[in-house]
């Protein structure tokens, strides 16, 4: 699940949080790996371009793991993840974990 870029009829709507959701999957050993299956996509001030970025959350109990430096403002809120950059606007992650999943492909 992507986010979709703001189109110019939608910029009064640009600003609020986007949501996305991570799924967690059954690896072997009993152990559960949160692998996120959307791409972050980012906007500069102008929105005159984007970036897409991959998150990875892995732990057993399907909590937040992930390089902290490569994403400085993320913080941990009772309601999810929110990345705060201060050129784009703020995105919210929501962490589903799910019995189940196929492991995804490699």
């Amino acid at each position: 699940i992507a986010g979709v870029r703001p189109s110019e009829e939608e910029d009064d709507d640009s600003d609020k949080p986007v949501d996305f959701t991570l799924t967690c999957i059954n690896q072997l050993g009993g152990k559960w790996k949160c692998e996120t299956v959307i791409e972050l996509v980012t906007f500069n001030t102008k929105r005159d371009r984007y970036e897409e970025k991959r998150l990875t959350f892995d732990n057993d109990n399907c909590v937040h793991a992930l390089d902290w430096w490569y994403w400085p403002g993320l913080v941990n809120t009772k309601n999810g993840y929110i990345i705060k950059n201060k050129v784009v606007v703020e995105y919210t992650v929501k962490i589903i974990c799910s019995e189940g999943i196929e492991p995804a492909p490699i």
